[in-house]
């Protein structure tokens, strides 16, 4: 399957097009922020470049590692079993 660039969701500062930049190229967001900002002086050109690229680059999809998920179950889990500890000590539940 092919990369495609698109403007990330989850390290946006503005509409994601830098931090898309940098995970297409693997490199850390802000060089390319700051290269950006290094345009500005030429005539806006990184004012410019920056809202074609908002406009003409897709949004890419919010990553969920699955991680959330078993988070929560986990928690849940040692909840249910310090209910049960507290039962099994003869403390009062509330």
């Amino acid at each position: 399957m092919t990369k495609k660039i698109t403007r990330s969701m989850k390290n946006k500062m503005i509409a994601g097009v830098c931090a898309g930049f940098a995970e297409y190229f693997n490199v850390d967001p802000l060089i390319v922020r700051l290269l950006f900002m290094a345009l500005c002086p030429f005539y806006g050109g990184g004012l410019i470049a920056y809202l074609v690229c908002a406009l003409l680059i897709p949004e890419g999809q919010e990553e969920t590692s699955g991680k959330e998920e078993p988070d929560r179950r986990e928690r849940q889990d040692g909840e249910r079993h310090d209910r049960e500890r507290q039962g099994e000590n003869g403390r009062e539940e509330r």
